[in-house]
């Protein structure tokens, strides 16, 4: 009798084991976030780090307020490499857009939003 409940309580703890295997097996690894932001007291710039979408470089992004211009930088070990500029006041504009091949112009979506809107082109 106590050989019977021995083997049902290791059959339990086996199952869950091997269940719990699976789980982790099977739970997709996400990159760590992190990141941290930075203004001035005038409020005419916005500094913010964080991490490439694959995970393998850090990034230094700088927004400029008044102008709504975003600059990303990739950090380096010898220094920063500029990766692009973007003016980003249509970019806010939009309640949802899924870009179709993942790059979306100023162009693009403003005119997404024009039609959004019901406008033309202007």
């Amino acid at each position: 009798m106590r050989q019977n409940i021995t083997v049902a309580m290791l059959a339990i703890c086996a199952t869950l084991l091997t269940v719990n295997v699976v789980q982790q097996m099977n739970r997709p690894a996400f990159m760590p976030a992190f990141g941290q932001a930075v203004g001035n007291t005038q409020g005419n710039y916005v500094l913010a780090t964080g991490m490439s979408q694959s995970g393998n470089a850090n990034m230094l992004f700088v927004l400029e307020v008044p102008t709504r211009r975003l600059a990303a930088y990739t950090v380096k070990t010898r220094g920063v490499e500029f990766m692009g500029v973007r003016e980003i006041t249509w970019d806010m504009k939009p309640e949802e857009l899924t870009p179709r091949s993942g790059k979306l112009s100023v162009k693009a979506v403003k005119d997404a939003v024009m039609k959004q809107q019901g406008g033309g082109k202007k």
